[in-house]
């Protein structure tokens, strides 16, 4: 494979210079894969644990985070042969297995963005109940782009007959389709996955104004699957970087795939953190109640006993972020509220009790009563 290239020196300045990619492949790719994991992890807890409502969502994420640790294994495997170097700088032993699992990450990487999509359609079903013909579209489109998706792995593997012939053209003599099936249909799969990912950032902004929650909470959650947006940059980034990356790859095969490899492995990132980011509040509200003991953040304690946190501002602003109750849980704080903590109310300032006004935002009974003199019989004598 490495006898027929060109030496070391024309590749010396090509893409940045001369050096090893797979470190920063692997410095990016574990990184986010361990912060996928944690905040996953998270939202395992807080469906599983803290609110019982595990779903078809939860299941769907956990399955794109076990695919993403695959993905990012086995290009770690193919790093370690070499992966990442320029192919002239590699014996044949190194460059065949490099190239090897080069290729089975390859396969792997095209689905790693669109696992995390039907998530986020089940999480956007769960927040707000499509009609039947909005459901139907959204399912239809994410399994459309799973289906194609892994049509491309499947013709990845199947472009070259025999397949070693891939990853030792040279060792191994054999016959590929022509480069334009695959890479056609590379196109169209990522120009689909980014317009999934724009209606998907876009569609919770016109459905969030109708659930029932405060609106801290409504930004959090649109800021959150705003990720969508960046998934889509990112993905159009690599849509103008492929035909100058298939060009440089024809010749340099362990170079050239890096950048769109580190790309790939952002994107499938930024669509697990943006689909599950929204479902971890119990998680941290949770933990704000243990941070923070002299604070109640049960709905049965009323309102009007919750006390400030002045022990610490930023407590204070997360809780009032994370906690803030929304109309529904006022108005069951106020039915909770014990008839002993409400003020009665009479005519003039000085029937209050410490002869305070009343205050617009407190809630006062009034009672109605009369009163009668007490008239005393006199004890009748028998004469």
């Amino acid at each position: 494979m490495s006898q027929s290239l060109p030496p070391n020196q024309a590749y010396s300045n090509a893409y940045g210079g001369n050096f090893h990619r797979g470190e920063v492949i692997n410095i990016v790719d574990w990184t986010l894969f361990a912060a996928c994991f944690i905040v996953v992890s998270l939202r395992v807890i807080s469906r599983t644990v803290l609110t019982r409502q595990f779903g078809l969502d939860d299941a769907i994420m956990i399955a794109s985070v076990a695919l993403l640790l695959c993905y990012v294994a086995l290009l770690s495997v193919a790093i370690s042969h070499g992966f990442g170097q320029h192919i002239a700088n590699l014996t044949p032993e190194e460059a065949v297995p490099a190239g090897k699992y080069g290729i089975i990450a390859s396969s792997l990487a095209v689905s790693t963005f669109a696992w995390p999509k039907l998530a986020i359609v089940a999480l956007l079903q769960r927040l707000s109940p499509f009609g039947r013909g909005v459901a139907a579209l959204f399912w239809v489109m994410g399994i459309g782009l799973t289906f194609c998706s892994l049509l491309l792995s499947i013709f990845w593997w199947a472009q070259c007959t025999p397949r070693a012939h891939q990853w030792d053209p040279v060792g191994v003599p054999g016959t590929c389709w022509n480069p334009n099936v695959l890479g056609n249909l590379a196109y169209f799969v990522a120009a689909f996955s980014a317009f999934l990912d724009i209606v998907w950032a876009t569609y919770p902004l016109v459905i969030v104004h109708k659930l029932n929650m405060p609106l801290n909470k409504k930004i959090y959650i649109c800021g959150a699957l705003a990720g969508g947006y960046v998934a889509a940059i990112i993905c159009i980034y690599k849509i103008t970087l492929l035909p100058e990356l298939d060009a440089e790859a024809k010749l340099d095969p362990t170079w050239a795939d890096g950048p769109l490899l580190i790309f790939t492995t952002v994107e499938a990132a930024t669509l697990i953190l943006m689909g599950s980011l929204p479902t971890i509040g119990p998680f941290i509200r949770f933990v704000l109640r243990k941070a923070d003991p002299s604070e109640s953040y049960g709905r049965s304690q009323p309102l009007s006993t919750r006390k400030p946190n002045t022990n610490s501002h930023f407590l204070s602003a997360a809780r009032s972020f994370f906690d803030k109750p929304s109309k529904s849980e006022i108005l069951q704080s106020r039915e909770d509220i014990s008839r002993d903590d409400i003020h009665l109310v009479g005519v003039g300032s000085e029937q209050f009790p410490g002869g305070k006004k009343p205050q617009p935002n407190e809630i006062y009974r009034s009672i109605e009563f009369m009163a009668t003199p007490e008239t005393s019989v006199e004890p009748s004598s028998n004469h």
